[in-house]
């Protein structure tokens, strides 16, 4: 089974709420579209299958198994492939009221961050969750709005940076935070293609940026590698516990 690395809130008057709201509403929407979709072809099928039973002839079920299982939006699971992280968000109902104006109250945003024991991921083991996973969905649609959230949360705090530690340069990059380092280059990507194309602030491998297990160790090892994405750098599941990391690490001087 997947092992609990910890569990995370984003009340509505925390720093990056917007953002998360925002991101969560993609992987909702998205969802939704594609069980309504799902639900109407074994719909369809039924019918197929009752039209052929009534006139005699045969039948070759060639659609969904069954109807989607998915209860009132409970709990939703956020994974890329070959990322041994995933993100659970919990009760997504009032979230889902939230965004569909059912109700004006902000919901809290309740997630956990998991990680697959070795060889799990592999086996595709069986999760006792409801599981959207992003092969699923439109993978470009998912990064793109992550390279916005992502980079505007940044901005949002780039002044307030600045001050702090100065312009991000080689004489200041000392006194910047592994951590916002990370921060800025993903933010630097995300405004440049989606790709990385760091010139002139540089990474000193030395004291490389770094966000949890992600290392990001020089200039020649990333430059040119895709951001965001499946295929990228950064897997735009992991989005909500990195905001809530960088979150925390500038509440710490701001």
């Amino acid at each position: 089974m997947p092992v609990l690395i910890q569990e995370m809130t984003f009340e509505p008057e925390h720093r990056f709420y917007d953002e998360a709201i925002h991101f969560c509403s993609v992987w909702l929407a998205e969802s939704a579209v594609s069980r309504l979709v799902n639900a109407t072809e074994a719909g369809q099928a039924m019918h197929a299958a009752l039209t052929s039973i009534k006139a005699g002839t045969e039948f070759n079920f060639t659609g969904p198994a069954a109807t989607p299982n998915w209860v009132e939006y409970g709990t939703m699971t956020l994974s890329n492939n070959d990322c041994p992280m995933f993100v659970c968000v919990q009760n997504c109902t009032p979230i889902f009221d939230f965004l569909c104006s059912r109700t004006e109250t902000r919901p809290t945003i309740c997630f956990s961050l998991n990680e697959y024991l070795p060889g799990e991921i592999d086996a595709q083991v069986d999760m006792p969750l409801v599981a959207v996973s992003q092969r699923d969905l439109h993978p470009r649609l998912n990064e793109k709005v992550c390279q916005l959230i992502i980079a505007s949360a940044f901005e949002t705090n780039h002044r307030a940076l600045v001050s702090e530690f100065g312009r991000f340069n080689p004489a200041n990059r000392p006194v910047w935070p592994v951590e916002m380092q990370f921060f800025r280059h993903l933010r630097h990507g995300c405004f440049h293609g989606n790709n990385f194309n760091i010139m002139g602030t540089g990474i000193d491998p030395a004291r490389p940026p770094a966000w949890r297990s992600m290392v990001m160790p020089s200039d020649d090892a990333i430059n040119g590698h895709r951001v965001i994405g499946t295929d990228g750098f950064f897997p735009d599941c992991l989005s909500l516990p990195f905001l809530f990391d960088m979150s925390e690490e500038l509440d710490g001087f701001l």
